[in-house]
């Protein structure tokens, strides 16, 4: 009788699931400039940004969340990128201790500093974050084209960054937003027929045991009438 209930419930519970939550597309777009001077500048270097702030390079549609998947400050970018929630007062020899730590990139390839899978989850799309090299590297630099953001920058890794509020790297930075939403569970044929299975087997099995009670008690009562 067990059985019965439990082949039961399993199919009754296969049927009624009809929707469910899970992971949409994701969003993906960038973000950055590159209005700067056509002569490359050799420094360490630092730049605000802002997730939801596009600036004269940026592409697509910011999300409501959102991840940090790569930046790049163009093709002589090297060493680590490390990102921060707020302003860095220190040397580059100091940013793997700094206050405000949020993430550290891989060493970069081809130009382009990478989060891994997933990216780097970052607390808020309306708020600055602040990437900063452990390399000193050449790259161009313009008017502050950006309202995201500004430049930093220093010459040696014992001299803490200093801020330009009127410049911008040129730099670009992709991200990801990937929402969760109740969508339609899409039941494949034989999945379907996996967990009505249960449900068949269970009425049947229902069905013989009512058939035998009903024989049993036939049998009873045309022994007592004797």
């Amino acid at each position: 009788m067990k059985l019965n209930r439990f082949l039961l419930v399993l199919g009754l519970t296969a049927i009624g699931l009809t929707t469910a939550s899970k992971k949409a597309n994701a969003l993906t777009w960038t973000i950055g400039t590159n209005s700067g001077m056509s002569t490359s500048v050799n420094y360490y270097h630092g730049q605000s940004f802002t997730p939801n702030v596009s600036g004269p390079s940026g592409l697509g549609t910011p999300g409501a969340t959102v991840s940090l998947q790569s930046f790049t400050f163009g093709s002589s970018s090297s060493g680590n990128l490390y990102i921060y929630s707020n302003q860095y007062s220190g040397t580059p020899s100091g940013l793997s201790s700094g206050s405000g730590l949020i993430g550290v990139s891989s060493m970069a390839v081809n130009g382009t500093y990478n989060f891994g899978n997933g990216g780097l989850l970052l607390s808020s799309v309306s708020s600055p974050f602040y990437a900063y090299t452990d390399s000193s590297i050449s790259s161009l630099v313009g008017s502050n084209s950006y309202s995201g953001g500004s430049a930093y920058f220093t010459s040696n890794s014992s001299s803490i960054f200093a801020n330009s509020s009127t410049l911008d790297w040129n730099f670009s930075a992709t991200f990801t937003d990937t929402p969760t939403q109740a969508v339609p569970w899409n039941i494949e044929p034989r999945l379907g027929v996996a967990l009505g299975l249960p449900l068949f087997i269970g009425l049947r099995m229902l069905k013989k045991r009512r058939a035998l009670k009903n024989s049993s008690r036939k049998v009873h009562d045309l022994t007592s009438v004797r």
